[in-house]
């Protein structure tokens, strides 16, 4: 019976943590071998979907090795692999082929019971036994032969029997699976608590500016036109001019003009006094003025009276890590800027922004550690 026609011979599924001490060189040894090996420390590429071209691999894939680890069995992406060539065993296609790597049996048993009764190569033995008893194995199944009336039948009773005990495993592995692995979600409630504290810490940041600049600097609430005229006079100054934009976002702080439109997606110069900054009804303050022989200094502040609300998107697991998408209204909290100019067109202007805001749209991105999920970033 010929084997199906697969592009890869192997496919090897392991934790990038297990990456440098074991999977490079397994892959070296193999490929040294003659075998068609898919291993994304070599084959994925910069730029490549890692899920997408994972998942269209595997079906491209006749054997997996998987190298089983502490790391390998505590993430959901590896055994989501380990589960695909587990499907096929029981569907009669023999294709799963473990190494342990750091665990024993008796420990992989008490850690995941559904994988202890598979026969696996032990990598303690070293790196030239595993691809050795690989490639035998391989090129064993590999073999093109008759199948005699004789064959067929003890082929049938062998692969029912291991049908049975396939089947017995995969339900053991998905009652396990369903149990355990649900705490790679993190728990919603602390997915929005995480995000509302998110807000209410660059909120804070936000009062605290604000009340130590009126305290500091004297500042008195003024009204919108006001601040208009004094930003009329900079913009009508005709000298030379210099702008910085600076972004707190309470996780970074971003600099220069074009990065901070790309954080906040938006065209900078279409947001002035002249109208309000997009704040709805913004509570907006005039800090105390500056002169001297040749230029003027002003400051203002505007400060977003409404709330910032959110919306949580997409969410996704990849190498033991879950991330969501959220986007907000009203991400903007603050803007506080400082205009100079000459009193002559023989200086030059300066205008510094500093604006304190979320990103439109942010990733949060928890990590699962010693049981407990933690934020990880904020992007």
């Amino acid at each position: 019976m010929k084997a199906k026609n697969y592009t890869y011979d192997v496919f090897i599924s392991h934790a990038m943590e297990d990456k440098e001490a074991i999977a490079n060189e397994l892959d070296k040894k193999l490929v040294e071998k003659g075998l068609r090996v898919w291993y994304s420390g070599r084959n994925l590429k910069v730029g490549n979907p890692l899920a997408t071209s994972i998942h269209v691999n595997l079906n491209q894939c006749r054997f997996g090795v998987t190298i089983l680890s502490p790391t390998y069995i505590s993430k959901y992406w590896t055994l989501n692999e380990f589960f695909f060539f587990m499907k096929r065993e029981v569907d009669g296609e023999r294709t799963l082929l473990p190494v342990l790597y750091n665990i024993t049996p008796e420990e992989l048993a008490t850690k995941f019971a559904p994988m202890a009764n598979i026969v696996s190569l032990r990598s303690e033995r070293g790196i030239d036994f595993v691809a050795n008893k690989l490639f035998e194995e391989i090129q064993e199944q590999l073999k093109s032969e008759k199948i005699t009336p004789r064959k067929f039948i003890a082929d049938t009773i062998r692969k029912r029997s291991f049908i049975i005990s396939a089947l017995t495993v995969l339900v053991l592995s998905i009652v396990y699976f369903s149990t355990t692995f649900i705490k790679f979600t993190p728990p919603s409630d602390l997915v929005e608590q995480t995000i509302r504290k998110r807000i209410e810490l660059l909120q804070q940041k936000a009062d605290h500016d604000l009340n130590a600049m009126i305290e500091t600097e004297n500042g008195k609430v003024a009204p919108a036109q006001k601040i208009k005229d004094i930003y009329s006079a900079y913009v009508n100054t005709r000298s030379h001019y210099r702008n910085e934009y600076i972004l707190q976002t309470g996780y970074s702080v971003i600099r220069a003009k074009r990065n901070v439109e790309a954080a906040l997606a938006t065209d900078i110069s279409n947001i002035s006094p002249f109208n309000l900054y997009s704040f709805t009804s913004p509570h907006i303050y005039k800090l105390d003025s500056a002169l001297d022989r040749s230029h003027r200094r002003e400051r203002y502040l505007f400060y977003n009276t409404q709330p910032v609300t959110y919306q949580i998107g997409k969410a996704t697991n990849e190498e033991g890590e879950h991330k969501v998408s959220v986007t907000y209204e009203n991400p903007m909290r603050m803007v506080y800027t400082t205009l100079t100019f000459p009193f002559s067109n023989k200086g030059t202007k300066y205008q510094q922004t500093d604006i304190t805001a979320l990103r439109p749209a942010e990733t949060y991105t928890f990590a699962h550690e010693n049981d407990v999920w933690i934020l990880k970033t904020v992007e």
